[in-house]
């Protein structure tokens, strides 16, 4: 898990100073890292309850690009409020690694889902924007599309595991 969030932040960070071919390397390590990660679950929830949690995961992050991708909304002004979500989801699961909070995980993980359907639009749109900003220099929309693609990924995991917390039944 560490070794995830340190090729997330290394990425993010340095995404302009390194090449595409850097770059692309990095996000499929990440990919690699995080298969790995996942295949823990395999053992510890049913495969059907993945195969459904997976397929409503797709369903929603579907609908949201959707609506980010046709839609005239301006997403922007919802930053501070997805900042903030995410800031609480952090903070939460921190705690709750101290604190039996398992009252209120459900409230949580709804918010969690919530939080992530509403980026998963919003960073549609970004990848709009990256389009017409970056359209004229190559070297730059190909890292704005690598940085896109691991921002899209992060919102689908993310969904996924918050949906998977509440229809989720272990072994």
């Amino acid at each position: 898990m560490v070794a995830e969030l340190g090729v997330v932040i290394y990425l993010s960070a340095r995404i302009e100073k390194m090449s595409v071919a850097m770059a692309r390397t990095m996000f499929f390590l990440y990919a690699v890292i995080n298969g790995v990660f996942f295949s823990a679950y395999l053992y510890i929830f049913d495969l059907t309850i993945l195969w459904m949690v997976f397929g409503v995961t797709s369903v929603f992050f579907g609908i949201m690009a959707a609506i980010g991708w046709f839609g005239n909304i301006n997403f922007a002004k919802l930053r501070p409020f997805l900042m903030g979500g995410l800031v609480f989801l952090f903070f939460f699961w921190i705690l709750a690694m101290f604190i039996d909070l398992s009252a209120f995980e459900t409230t949580v993980c709804t918010v969690g889902i919530f939080v992530f359907l509403l980026l998963t639009a919003y960073d549609v749109k970004k990848i709009q924007a990256y389009y017409v900003y970056y359209g004229q220099m190559p070297e730059m929309a190909a890292k704005a599309s690598i940085f896109s693609a691991l921002q899209l990924y992060l919102d689908f995991i993310n969904l996924f595991l918050y949906i998977l917390r509440i229809l989720g039944r272990k072994k």
